[in-house]
């Protein structure tokens, strides 16, 4: 790393030729400060270029590394900020039949019957649920364009008195180079298909401190997108839209040096589902000196994406189709924990937490039939766990930390079943 006044580089590199390139820069002009950056970015993924379609014919691809380029700049005036950021990148996902060295198959014999079939060995064997690599079609590839811009507004007042505002527009552009998507509902191939997206929105928010007793914050915001593709299934064609608004209040109230209270709610519109309704609460105690004790409940919520609405994609060996009739999750979410911390005769923090959370009308995958597959509610979820962490400084300079975690959950159905794709530890 080379580090001069207003600028710094530095380049990283790793296994499977992953290689990082970074510069940045700083340059204040009298009140105005501009800063921009430009990053590259490429790397070969961890499978063989070898690798076997779902045929008997051999095919020499490489089709899991990825690249990308990116350049932003912004400048800023007193509390007015403009940013611009453009990402272009290309992504391969893994092919057919993985193999290794010494040419085992990564991949599950419900897909190629066997190891006969190709005459070689078949390494850590799978079901077709849980075996992604091999239905997917070989040398698959994407191309994005993405454009991000944003226009923020900080001012303050005095007397505790706070005022922010932004705006910003998204897009994405995206290609799938070499995909061929089977749509076999209406038996028909979709050949190189296109994904554009756009994301328009803005958020507004006061905010009020009186000494160290009280914050209030109260704001709106809102935002609209927009999807365009040959891969949507709607009724209004190849395009589809959604807004939404949203206000919103919280308070955090500190009647004791050792106690802090807050409570807020917040209020969605979304034009396809409605209002909302998110109200939360929590409290922190801290009996003694770098030991602190948190409690939280709440209740929130997630509307379906646009992409489990309407989209159709590929998933594994499935040609996965939206569902317009997906309703939102909600969860009521119940937590505690705890902080420990010492600083001498070493840094050390502890931490500890456990959490319940209550889902209705979780949006899951499955599958219809052999070929297709979709989204749906399923029901009642409920989800138990906790963590633990602990984060030792060895040396403050230069800093020198070890860190650590493990989490546990159990998570079961309204039929006290195990949740597919939910992880114990």
């Amino acid at each position: 790393t080379a580090d001069k006044p207003g600028v710094r580089a530095s380049l990283l590199t790793g296994n499977f030729l992953t290689t990082r390139a970074q510069a940045r820069f700083m340059e204040p002009l009298g009140p105005l400060k501009f800063t921009g950056s430009v990053e590259a970015f490429r790397t070969d993924g961890p499978f063989p270029s070898q690798q076997r379609q779902r045929s008997d014919q051999f095919q020499i691809v490489k089709n899991d590394d990825a690249k990308s380029v990116a350049v932003a700049a912004a400048a800023e005036y007193k509390g007015l900020r403009l940013a611009a950021r453009y990402i272009y990148g290309e992504r391969g996902r893994p092919g057919t039949f993985p193999t290794d060295k010494k040419g085992n198959i990564y991949a599950c014999s419900t897909c190629h019957n066997g190891s006969s079939q190709f005459g070689q060995g078949i390494k850590y064997p799978a079901t077709s649920s849980s075996c992604g690599s091999c239905h997917m079609q070989p040398d698959d590839r994407e191309e994005t364009h993405r454009i991000f811009t944003h226009l923020s507004y900080n001012h303050d007042f005095g007397k505790g008195f706070k005022f922010s505002a932004n705006a910003y527009h998204n897009e994405w552009r995206t290609t799938y180079t070499t995909r061929r998507i089977t749509d076999f509902l209406r038996s028909d191939e979709i050949a190189r298909p296109k994904l554009n997206q756009r994301v328009s929105g803005g958020e507004t928010h006061i905010s009020h401190s009186y000494k160290e007793l009280n914050s209030v914050v109260i704001g709106v915001e809102g935002r609209r997108m927009e999807v365009s593709s040959d891969l949507l299934v709607t009724s209004a064609g190849d395009q589809t839209s959604q807004f939404e608004v949203a206000g919103f209040i919280e308070d955090e109230f500190r009647p004791l040096s050792w106690l802090s209270i807050t409570a807020g709610t917040r209020v969605d519109y979304n034009e396809l589902f409605g209002v909302a309704v998110s109200p939360r609460g929590g409290l922190v105690i801290t009996p003694v000196e770098r030991l602190a004790l948190r409690a939280s409940v709440g209740r929130a919520f997630r509307n379906p994406a646009l992409s489990e609405l309407y989209v159709l994609d590929t998933r594994g060996k499935y040609a996965v189709y939206g569902d317009n009739a997906l309703k939102r999750e909600w969860v009521t979410s119940f937590e505690g924990g705890l902080t420990y911390s010492l600083i001498k005769p070493l840094r050390l923090r502890v931490g500890l937490s456990v959490y319940y959370n209550l889902v209705d009308d979780l949006i899951n995958f499955r599958a219809f039939s052999s070929d297709a597959a979709s989204f749906f509610n399923i029901g009642s979820v409920k989800a138990l766990g906790g963590e633990g962490e602990v984060e030792l400084e060895i040396v403050r300079k230069p800093s020198l930390r070890v860190f650590g975690n493990y989490s546990v959950q159990r998570v079961r159905d309204d039929n006290n079943a195990v949740l597919p794709y939910a992880p114990t530890h």
